[in-house]
Order: structure tokens, then sequence, then C-alpha cells
């Protein structure tokens, strides 16, 4: 199964990868193992999700234009197979909430690359696609799970866009520059402001996108924002536009604040508190008889800054804009688990050995477990 940046971009290196995302260069990454992505939205889980009809973000969608949901939701089942037929797609928004293989993916992207990462699941059935040419305001990541799927790509004329093609006053008409085809365990990088339309090539087809959505200068002026308004000065009425002398004062003294604030940006710090602050989503792992070879998953989105370990003591550590104070056991246990991103209790336990007793180690977990930033995950006990 798929569980890691690294095993979307195989056979290319994770280097690579990232090279051709931080030049916005387009990239096709072909596999050898058309089944690796299958795990990951079986055709049962599907056809579950299909039959029940009570996906809370699910929409049906057909040329650009979503469907009204009663054609869905208050038709028996032979008329929505008829919709399908029609070329009609069925869109699932945020699947990784509730997908856990799919999240577990999704955080561990989020916590390699360091930003926000959603994902939405495309599955069609006939030929046709859920939109028009169309470029995004994030990066996308596209793995094609089941079927193939032709894309029809434009070279980017509108850099680093903050805003979606349909809220922009901008049109896509010219010839497309590339067309290509995913097939099963592909994978698609399109960078932000890259136009771009897929359609079903035959038969059916079932594709996720990870949505990578990068912190970007827009987000630092809007920090600037919130530093701005903690100036009494700033927040004060402006001076009436006939007192010239003493307008021209007030935007001397304005200029020279927001140059002060300008100058104490720490654009590295401002960072570290943003993966501070981001929330872990939160899983309840119930007790139950633990095995040596349980998988371990974090499920912090964000690396986060860990003390250096010399301490015998419990020490704090900022997690979702919250301090805990966590055992030296515990913190050993993140900083092995950010450098893996899953492992098993006795792979754990073996490799912090050197330093911390075996019963140290699994009060660590404990202390993790009920916290909800470790999860145990029975699914999968091949690591």
């Amino acid at each position: 199964m798929l569980s890691s940046l690294t095993d979307i971009v195989s056979p290319i290196a994770v280097s690579q990868f990232l090279q051709a995302f931080h030049e916005k260069k387009r990239l096709h990454i072909k596999t050898t193992d058309p089944t690796r992505g299958e795990s990951l939205l079986p055709w049962h889980d599907i056809e579950t999700m299909i039959s029940m009809r009570s996906f809370d973000d699910m929409q049906v969608m057909q040329s650009g234009m979503p469907l009204p949901p009663q054609l869905y939701t208050a038709t028996d089942m032979s008329d929505f197979h008829d919709i399908l037929a029609q070329g009609a797609s069925v869109v699932l928004r945020q699947i990784q909430l509730n997908i856990p293989q799919i999240q577990w993916l999704a955080t561990a992207i989020e916590r390699q690359m360091g930003f926000t990462v959603g994902v939405n699941a495309y599955l069609s059935f006939s030929r046709g696609g859920a939109f028009k040419p169309h470029w995004d305001k994030h990066d996308v990541l596209v793995v094609q799970l089941h079927g193939r799927k032709a894309w029809r790509l434009w070279d980017g004329k509108f850099k680093n866009p903050i805003e979606s093609s349909s809220n922009a006053k901008y049109e896509i008409s010219d010839a497309h520059s590339e067309e290509l085809e995913l097939s099963p365990g592909d994978a698609l990088y399109i960078p932000r402001g890259e136009a771009h339309a897929a359609s079903v090539s035959a038969g059916a087809s079932v594709h996720l996108t990870f949505g990578l959505d990068c912190l970007n200068g827009v987000d630092v002026l809007q920090q600037l924002n919130h530093a701005v308004g903690q100036d009494e000065f700033l927040r004060a009425n402006l001076p009436p536009q006939a007192a010239e002398a003493q307008l021209r004062d007030y935007e001397a003294e304005l200029k020279a604040r927001l140059h002060r604030l300008v100058d104490a940006l720490d654009i590295a710090e401002f960072l570290k508190e943003d993966d501070a602050n981001r929330p872990p989503i939160r899983h309840a792992s119930l007790p139950a008889a633990e095995q040596p070879s349980d998988i371990l998953r974090l499920t912090l989105r964000r690396r986060v800054r860990l003390p250096d370990g010399s301490s015998a003591e419990s020490q704090p550590v900022t997690i979702g804009g919250v301090a805990y104070a966590l055992s030296p056991a515990a913190i050993d246990i993140l900083r092995q688990l950010f450098g893996n991103d899953c492992q098993s209790r006795s792979a754990l336990s073996a490799a912090l050995s050197p330093l911390h007793t075996t019963s140290a180690v699994m009060a660590g977990l404990s202390e993790l477990l009920r916290l909800g930033f470790l999860m145990t995950d029975r699914t999968d006990r091949a690591v």
C-alpha cells in the first residue's frame, strides 16, 4: 500500500520530485506496479459509498457543473446508474476524513513537505470528465488507482495564482500543450496555475488528487496584518484630509512603523510557528491486546520542535498550539517516528533500547496513544 511520498513518486527519488515541485515543472511518473494504489480505495469500498450515497462531501459533476442532489439522492439505484452512464462523475471531497489509509498517506505527505494536504477522489464510469479545463490555486499530485484517464495539459500563463480559475478573469482558450494517459499506479504532478482537464479513456476510472497547499508571501503578509493590529498608533483613525501637515506627519510615522514590522519579520520562525500550531488528527486508540507486530503511526501532520533529549525529566513540546509535558521516552519516540513514517512496536523498542528501558518505551507509547498523537494500525503487520 502507498503510505508515503516516497512510495507515490517511486521509481524516481523524492529529491527529483521536490526539484520539479520547487521549479514548478510538470512531472509524469510511470510505475511498473499497476496494483500499488488499489488498497487506498478498493472497489468494494467504492461500491459501498456509492450505494449508501450518504458521503458528507459527495457531489455528482458533469462537464464542470454540479448536478442537483435530488437527482441522485431521491432516485432509485437504477436511475443513479443511468446518470453515471451518461458521463457524470462522482466527486468525494476531503475523502481522507473518511478513509483511514488515505488519511495516513496525506498525513505522511504533510509531515514531509510541511504544508496542508487535502484529498479528493474522482470516480467516473463512462467517457467524459467532471470538470472543464481549469487550474487550481494549489499544486496537485494525482494518483491513478483504477482504470485509465486521459489528461490534457496547458502551459501555465497565470503564475502562482491565489484563486482558482473559476474566480479569475482569465480564459483558457489556447490549444493544450501536452496530452498523456495515466495508467493504474501512475502519478502526475501539476503546478498550480497550469490548466488541465481529464476524461475517461475507457471503462471506469478512479483517481485521487492530493492538493498541496503551500504557504506563500501573501500568507506572510496576513501574519504581518495581525502584528499591525497590535499597534495602537496604526489602529487610530486617519487624520482629516484637510489637515495636510498632520497627514504628512502621520504618513511618515505609519511608514516608519511598517518598516520596523517588516524588518522584524522572521520567515523561518513563521514556518516553525505554523508547524507548532497545526493540530494533529485526533485518533482514539481503544485498549486492546498489544502485539509486537502492531504498526504505530503518527497522527501529527507536522514535524515539531523537540528538546535535545539531554534531560531526564519531562519537557514541554508544543503541538497544535498547546504545550504538553512529555517524558524523555515519548519525545524520543516522536523523534524516531519523524524519521520513519511507521514502525512496529518491536522495531521501535529495539531502535530506542540504547536510550531507554523497554518499560520506559512502553510507558511513552501509552502516553502518546492516550493523547491521540499515535494510532495503532492492525491492518498491516508487514513493517
